[in-house]
């Protein structure tokens, strides 16, 4: 009986330890799956998170992108840079949307490119990846609408651990504007420096050429007409003048012209022009106004305005060979930087010109005319003119439509005033008997002024220059009724010479003679009386009228 017993009692018992490994089994396998729920709770939560942030970096990145103002791109280092990434800003710079472009024939990178570059660039970008460094590249892409854009590109190609390249990322900018200033600024720089070295010859030339024309008008008063050496004499005037036109276009151009500037109506202007016009332009091309009733005037020098309006009138015609229309307008405009305006507006139906002829059209001695039909000074000279005159000049043109040019001046704040009395060009000067103090650094214009004013009557008291001119006028004791001084000498000038003379002698007269000054505003600045100007070169016929006018009191006018 023990023995069963005992047997029982072990069976018992390995039963209950049984049970309770079950148990203990089954707490484990429960406490495990709860531990695998959580961590997979825990894995979705991760995951959810993960997803939400790669949305959110996604969704920044593109916003990125699409604010850059330019175009990225991820493509391969492959002939046509295939592009793996491009941003839609593509569209923008070349007109065609980044799809065309992605992992797709119909479109590569390389494509785009002006043919005239594509070289280059590859070139550059191989020796970049060559070096190891990254690539900068200026370059034109051909736009769809068919216009060219200029760009600029920066990138890097990315390499794998053995040192190929996988892929080149970097950005397109379109730098058009950009370029178009740059080249204005450019241009503009070029026309100051070759407009201070024209004023500077122009300036020296027109003091001999105030000599030659003098010299041959004096010739010309002298001798008979229909002689040899009248005829010779004419030829040398007539040669001398026309060396005067191309230093006044010169002068214009570098924006040295010595000008009389003077509150005008447009309007009529181009009125008393228009006669002329119609001779110039020919019977193949028509002349037609449009001119508003009323224009706000504007202050300019009305020859320099007039020798505008030719040079464009003139440019127009030769831009119309077949024949065409010319068309003159004017308006009152207002521009949101410039302010209120008056416009001169010359339109033709010529044959325009393309974009690299229009970005050279301001430039000295560019034409497109055959040798010898053109100075290449026109134009120049009239960016020279209206530039001086406080002004701007816009065109626009278009290869077989015709050409738009704009001439923009400030308007005038006073209104326009009533013909003052011209000097009559046909009457003979009447002579006088006053006392002249003629100051010129250059013996040869200072020798024909001082003979032309004797001859007429006067008392002129020679000066070199403005340190001999005080001596002068100091050692003098009679009065001195006019000086007549040129304005740009050494050490001392006409302006400051006047200025030193005004205490001494207030009631004395100035007249300033010059071909060319620094000092365009001379009138406006110098104080005194009966100041005016006369410019060079001159004939002895005007510089007698002019003294006489101004001693008379005078307001000169270029009548």
């Amino acid at each position: 009986m023990r023995r069963g017993t005992l047997g029982l009692a072990l069976a018992i018992g390995a039963a209950g330890a049984g049970v309770a490994a079950a148990r203990r089994a089954r707490a484990e396998a429960r406490a495990l799956r709860d531990e695998r729920d959580a961590i997979a709770e825990e894995l979705d939560e991760t995951l959810r998170e993960s997803r939400e942030a790669l949305t959110a970096n996604e969704l920044s990145f593109r916003s990125l992108v699409t604010h850059i103002p330019g175009a990225i791109y991820r493509c391969a280092y492959d002939d046509d840079w295939t592009a793996y990434y491009l941003s839609d800003a593509i569209e923008a710079i070349s007109g065609y949307p980044a799809s065309e472009f992605l992992g797709s024939s119909v479109r590569s990178l390389i494509g785009i490119v002006h043919p005239d570059d594509v070289a280059a660039i590859r070139a550059a970008v191989d020796q970049a990846v060559a070096e190891r460094r990254p690539y900068v590249l200026d370059y034109r892409v051909l736009h769809a609408d068919g216009t060219i854009h200029w760009v600029n590109e920066k990138g890097q190609a990315i390499l794998s651990e053995d040192g190929e390249v996988d892929w080149l990322d970097g950005a397109i900018f379109d730098v058009t504007e950009q370029r178009v200033l740059q080249e204005r600024l450019g241009q503009s720089a070029r026309l100051e420096a070759v407009g201070r070295l024209a004023g500077g010859i122009a300036h020296d030339f027109n003091n001999l050429l105030t000599a030659i024309t003098g010299y041959a008008q004096l010739l010309l008063d002298r001798l008979d007409d229909g002689t040899p050496c009248h005829r010779d004499a004419r030829e040398i005037d007539r040669a001398a003048t026309r060396a005067s036109e191309l230093t006044g276009q010169l002068l214009a151009f570098g924006r040295g012209q010595s000008f009389q500037p003077k509150v005008l109506d447009v309007n009529a202007l181009v009125r008393d022009l228009s006669d002329m016009l119609r001779r110039l332009i020919g019977e193949d091309v028509a002349l037609a106004l449009d001119l508003p009733t009323e224009v706000a005037p504007v202050k300019a020098d009305p020859g320099q305005l007039e020798q505008v309006i030719v040079n464009l009138v003139v440019n127009a015609r030769d831009a119309m060979p077949d024949g065409g229309v010319v068309t003159v307008s004017t308006a009152d405009v207002h521009d949101r930087e410039l302010g209120p305006l008056v416009s001169i507006t010359v339109t033709d139906t010529g044959v325009g010109m393309s974009p690299e002829t229009l970005a050279h059209a301001f430039e000295p001695f560019f034409t497109t005319k055959e040798t010898g039909r053109g100075t290449g000074l026109g134009l120049a000279t009239v960016y020279g003119i209206v530039t001086q005159s406080g002004g701007h000049v816009r065109v626009e043109s278009e290869p077989g439509i015709g050409s738009i040019f704009t001439v923009l001046l400030p308007r005038a704040s006073a209104p326009v005033p009533e013909a003052d009395r011209p000097i009559d060009r046909r009457e003979r000067a009447r002579p006088g008997t006053e006392t002249i103090l003629l100051v010129e650094d250059e013996d040869v214009v200072r020798d024909l002024a001082g003979r032309v004013l004797r001859e007429h009557g006067y008392t002129v008291l020679e000066a070199r220059d403005g340190g001999d001119a005080l001596t002068v006028a100091a050692t003098h004791d009679d009065g001195i009724d006019l000086m007549l001084t040129d304005v740009v000498m050494p050490q001392l000038g006409g302006r400051e010479l006047a200025e030193l003379l005004a205490p001494a002698r207030p009631g004395l007269k100035v007249l300033f003679m010059s071909g060319y000054t620094d000092d365009l505003q001379v009138l406006q600045r110098t104080p005194g009386n009966g100041e005016d100007f006369l410019p060079k070169p001159f004939t002895p016929e005007l510089l007698a009228r002019t003294v006489r006018a101004v001693l008379d009191g005078r307001t000169l006018s270029r009548g």
